[in-house]
């Protein structure tokens, strides 16, 4: 009696008797009895399980041999599991965990990835991953390949204009560049201004030294670092005018 070598599920196992016209097979699969009506020299499964089978030849003349026994193993599959970490921002690291198996093979955006098999691969560039892994069983069983996506977004790079300082009555704009919303910081003489405007552009009218910066924000709500520009707007002069009192001809009027 021969048995072929064991496989995963979806293999076939075979048992091979000689020695006999015809044989009686005894079988159980995982310690239960398995009917077998079979008496030619062989038998397969297909099933996950293991097989332990015993045999006895019979001669044309109706004697029977010695049974003798062999086994051979149908391995389930591993089901594997993948998860990712959330999509972040340059800066930040996506994570993938495996599970299911005893080691793992993995493809990033369609690539085998260097010949790693732990369960966790991490990556901390700007970029989308997307990242398959089969989980493989100690038996050597492969699992179906899952899949799982992830990013680093890029950090916006935020630009910011002032316009020219201008006397009072007139106004300073800035101008911000570089992502979908943004974030004002702005002192006034040194005192916090409240902002609460998210759109690109600010204005001043009041008197006074503006200094003002700036982060924008991507769709992906990603931050720029912050940017700088100041502005004033400067205050009129008051001006004064004296007349001397008048004077005969021969005199003399000042006016200061």
């Amino acid at each position: 009696l021969t048995a072929s070598e064991s496989v995963c599920d979806g293999g076939t196992v075979t048992f091979t008797a000689g020695g006999g016209n015809e044989y009686s097979w005894t079988v159980t699969k995982d310690g239960a009895d398995v009917n077998i009506t079979e008496t030619g020299n062989v038998i397969e499964f297909t099933e996950v399980g293991v097989y332990n089978v015993s045999v006895i030849a019979k001669s044309a003349d109706g004697c029977e041999s010695d049974a003798v026994n062999a086994s051979a193993t149908i391995w389930e599959k591993p089901t594997a599991t993948l998860t990712a970490s959330e999509s972040v921002c340059d800066g930040g690291t996506v994570t993938f965990t495996a599970g299911g198996g005893n080691t793992y093979s993995w493809t990033v955006n369609g690539v085998p990835y260097n010949d790693e098999t732990d369960n966790v691969i991490e990556f901390t560039a700007v970029g989308s991953y997307n990242v398959s892994v089969i989980a493989k069983s100690a038996d050597g069983c492969e699992s179906e390949s899952v899949s799982a996506s992830a990013t680093i977004f890029d950090k916006p790079v935020a630009t910011l204009t002032a316009s020219e300082s201008v006397c009072d009555g007139g106004t300073v704009t800035f101008t911000a560049g570089g992502g979908n919303e943004y974030s004002w910081t702005v002192t006034k003489d040194g005192a916090d201004v409240n902002i609460t405007e998210t759109g690109n552009v600010i204005e001043f009218t009041e008197v006074g030294v503006y200094n003002v910066s700036v982060i924008a924000k991507s769709a992906d709500g990603c931050e720029s670092d912050a940017v700088n520009a100041s502005a004033t707007i400067w205050e009129k002069p008051t001006a004064t005018l004296t007349a001397s009192e008048s004077v005969c001809d021969g005199g003399t009027v000042t006016f200061t």
